[in-house]
């Protein structure tokens, strides 16, 4: 960008009119203007340096945006926005955090097993390794929730962050446990 600037420049201190100079480097004829008028102004082609739109987002507020999501990872953005005083705003919040490669949704559910439950599922797999249950009939069970209301949270995608235990909604069952019956 730089250097089509200063050949704008070369040709316009070399005599040449503004419209020709347009039609070569195949630019807008206002865009050529604007870069001689800036040039005349003061007396450089280059660009001044820092002159887009700052930032919204400073180092501070990224960081507080993030200690949040970690501290309480289902406050929306909004929430987090008015946390923030709103200095900016809850799509702002939005974009930063997917580009940390969050995403806003429902927590794994996983059965909530004690060390006892481990333990009795264990011993009695090891006990009916060798059961023939041809002659077993399997029944179907009914499930019953307790904690149903699961609330969605930024979560971080990736194997290391799925399964940490704040991702992780715990999932109560109780059922029926298949009888044995011979034919």
């Amino acid at each position: 960008m730089e250097e089509i600037r200063k050949k704008i420049i070369l040709e316009y201190k070399g005599g040449m009119k503004i419209e020709d100079i347009a039609v070569e480097n195949q630019y807008h004829i206002k865009s050529v203007q604007r870069i001689v008028r800036n040039f005349l102004g003061k007396k450089s082609y280059k660009r001044r340096k820092g002159a887009r739109r700052p930032k919204k987002l400073t180092q501070t507020v990224k960081m507080a945006i993030v200690n949040k999501i970690r501290s309480q990872p289902w406050l929306s953005c909004q929430k987090i926005a008015s946390q923030l005083n709103n200095c900016v705003s809850a799509e702002t919040i939005r974009r930063y955090l997917k580009s940390l490669a969050y995403s806003f949704k429902y927590p794994t559910r996983k059965p909530k097993l004690s060390k006892k439950d481990k333990e009795e599922r264990l011993k009695w797999a090891l006990e009916h390794k060798n059961f023939d249950f041809s002659n077993v009939a399997f029944a179907d069970e009914a499930s019953f929730w307790l904690h149903g209301n699961v609330q969605k949270m930024w979560i971080k995608r990736g194997e290391n962050f799925e399964w940490r235990p704040q991702h992780i909604q715990p999932k109560f069952m109780f059922g029926v446990i298949s009888l044995e019956m011979v034919f």
